[in-house]
């Protein structure tokens, strides 16, 4: 997973190095999580490095019974398939919106306007559509 997150601070200079974040915490899989991430890669697929840190991040939450936080819709789907409560980008993105950024939109539509930046795929098309998408989703309550 250090392998994806370096690639990503390659490519993305502004992405933080995790290390650096007093409340981000390293940990390292069980014997029995590796097994869990290794069938997870088998039905994932890809090349050898392809969705390793999604495989490492559903078996940490499966055993540990944590939620898991993925950006990608076949990952999302074999947590689903574990019964592993799972949140996507999106999810956290509203979250903010009704916590930390204390309902302004403008902090929401910027950080959806950066991760369309970084050519992140989203099922919308642009930071100002977010607020009417998460209501149309039901993911936040009419006031």
């Amino acid at each position: 997973m250090d392998a994806e997150i370096q690639n990503g601070r390659d490519r993305y200079p502004g992405i933080v190095a995790p290390e650096a974040l007093p409340w981000v915490e390293q940990t390292v899989l069980t014997e029995e999580e590796e097994w869990t991430q290794l069938e997870i890669k088998a039905a994932l697929g890809g090349g050898p490095l392809e969705h390793l840190g999604e495989c490492a991040v559903i078996a940490c939450a499966l055993h540990r019974g944590h939620v898991a936080l993925l950006d990608d819709r076949a990952a999302m789907a074999q947590a689903d398939l574990r019964g592993v409560q799972a949140r996507d980008t999106l999810w956290v993105v509203i979250e903010a919106y009704a916590t930390v950024f204390g309902k302004d939109r403008d902090q929401a539509i910027a950080v959806v306007d950066a991760l369309i930046g970084t050519d992140m795929y989203l099922p919308i098309k642009s930071g100002t559509s977010l607020i009417a998408w998460a209501y149309e989703e039901g993911l936040l309550p009419r006031d």
